[in-house]
């Protein structure tokens, strides 16, 4: 997988788990602009930010997301990686990632 792929992962990773709290912590005002402005930073596609996103979504239980197919090997692996951490680590982490200084 292209590293800016696995990066996007971990973003939306955090748009899920903590849905609007991680909108307004990354100082977006719509879903729309943050994943325009996501895809723009990791040069990733804007859909497959929010795809990515609505694949976690079940974990999550905001939004129904893709609750009727298993997830991915790679998404299982980030799930699994982040659930331990609380939203300010996953926070700093992403705004590293979306930052350029996480390479």
């Amino acid at each position: 997988m292209e590293k800016n792929h696995q990066q996007a992962l971990y973003v939306a990773y955090y748009l899920s788990r903590f849905d609007k709290e991680a909108l307004n912590n990354l100082k977006y005002s719509t879903w729309t602009e943050a994943f325009n402005d996501i895809a723009t930073r990791l040069n990733v596609q804007k859909h497959s930010v929010k795809n990515w996103r609505d694949e976690f979504d079940p974990l999550h239980g905001h939004r129904a997301g893709w609750h009727k197919r298993a997830m991915a090997p790679s998404r299982i692996i980030v799930a699994d990686e982040l659930k331990k951490h609380q939203e300010q680590y996953i926070r700093s982490l992403v705004i590293d990632i979306l930052s350029g200084k996480k390479k």
